[in-house]
């Protein structure tokens, strides 16, 4: 069994070191693509970085809420208690409206939408705060037909994790309505079209072999590679 755990912290020590070179490797990558992207304005990269941030915020509300709600509707799924209604009617299609308004306001930069998000997310707490003292009611612990008898410690740390990133998701929102309007939707528009431009540009070199080469000359001259 020893050698078993020291097998194990040795593959868990490779694991890390690998991973702390690869994201440095990653690091130096993206950088430059970011650079490229919005320039050396460094207010906009704090910017972006709070953007990004928070777009893996709301994945990972996406798992670990659709993963909390799976668990529950799996123990409390019963035709005649009202809770179950309740969590399929109401609770999972908010947690969609809030998830999928969040990416919306994000992506064009909706003030009074984030700031209604963020609003509803810090109210979702509160839910969370219900489910905490139903979950660990003494009435139903160690009694018979107790619901939650098997699976108490993993959805109390799941419930504790959804808790913990809806609180950094609506932080992070907040900072990012701050730094809305300061020019990132428009940068970031502005590399997307440049983009298709490339492929259509692309595109046409290929039908059009015989002027493929100034095609690709005219179109890499100012570009940063």
């Amino acid at each position: 069994m020893q050698m078993m755990q020291i097998g194990v912290m040795t593959m868990y020590a490779v694991a890390l070191v690998s991973l702390v070179v690869l994201s440095y490797k990653l690091k130096k990558d993206v950088g430059w693509s970011v650079f490229k992207r919005l320039g050396a304005d460094i207010s906009m990269h704090r910017a972006y970085m709070w953007r990004q941030c928070l777009v893996i915020l709301l994945k990972a509300d996406i798992y670990f809420v659709g993963s909390y709600l799976v668990q529950m509707t799996a123990l409390i799924l019963k035709d005649d208690d009202i809770e179950t209604w309740l969590q399929i009617t109401v609770f999972i299609p908010f947690c969609i409206v809030v998830i999928v308004g969040a990416f919306y306001a994000l992506s064009g930069e909706r003030r009074r939408l984030m700031m209604c998000i963020s609003a509803c997310m810090v109210a979702s707490l509160g839910y969370f705060v219900f489910k905490i003292v139903r979950v660990c009611n003494s009435d139903i612990v160690n009694k018979p037909g107790d619901p939650y008898a098997d699976s108490r410690p993993f959805l109390m740390i799941t419930i504790a994790t959804c808790m913990l990133l809806i609180m950094a998701t609506a932080v992070v929102s907040v900072k990012c309505i701050q730094n809305f309007d300061s020019g990132l939707k428009e940068a970031i528009a502005y590399e997307e079209m440049r983009i298709r431009h490339q492929r259509m540009y692309a595109a046409v070199a290929d039908n059009e072999p015989e002027t493929a080469g100034s095609a690709k000359i005219s179109r890499d001259r100012f570009a940063l590679d």
